[in-house]
């Protein structure tokens, strides 16, 4: 998240605030109930937005949802991980991270075993390899296609995850044309 703050319209002191950094806790503590509940990405959107007077975007919720998915993709790589790390210590073997850095060089080519704490990092490395993939498209218009193209389909793959329960209660997002002059420019212009 620290490397990626134009992603997620964060500005970099904001990062040092300790009310964010509860915030951020809140907003993890809210996407991991969200699952657990399998609630729709528009009751995740609202209690995320937590304001009436806020209005959602499309690319928003894509931005939800790619946590969302993520979130789940890291607490599977978390359990095996660790089942990794119970193996390992079983058989007596080294983990990179007990090697001295002569012997981590010769054993780059192992698998990371990361630790739950360890989310925000993951999402970061994700965003660099998404970012690493943009930048091979000739153009800056099909880099930022290929950038939303991402986001895109994690909202597709949540929305066929976590289908809303009656269609009638699911809110739709803001086409972006209606929301205020302040929001737009921390959306689009990362005016703070």
């Amino acid at each position: 998240m620290k490397k990626n703050l134009t992603v997620f319209k964060i500005p970099a002191k904001a990062l040092e605030d300790p009310e964010l950094a509860e915030y951020i806790d809140s907003l993890m503590k809210d996407i991991a109930g969200s699952i657990n509940k399998r609630q729709h990405i528009s009751q995740l959107a609202k209690s995320l937005a937590q304001k009436d007077f806020v209005e959602v975007t499309t690319g928003q919720w894509a931005r939800f949802a790619f946590l969302r998915q993520n979130l789940i993709l890291f607490n599977q790589i978390v359990a095996e991980s660790m089942a990794k790390k119970v193996e390992v210590d079983k058989n007596g073997e080294t983990l990179d991270d007990d090697l001295d850095d002569h012997d981590k060089h010769d054993h780059r080519d192992r698998e990371r075993l990361w630790t739950d704490k360890e989310f925000w990092e993951f999402v970061d490395t994700l965003l660099d390899q998404l970012h690493d993939d943009a930048e091979q498209r000739p153009t800056m218009e099909l880099r930022k296609k290929e950038w939303e193209k991402n986001f895109t389909e994690s909202l597709q793959d949540d929305l066929q995850m976590f289908p809303a329960s009656d269609k009638n209660s699911s809110i739709r997002p803001s086409d972006g044309k209606s929301i205020s002059d302040w929001q737009r420019a921390i959306h689009q212009e990362l005016v703070w």
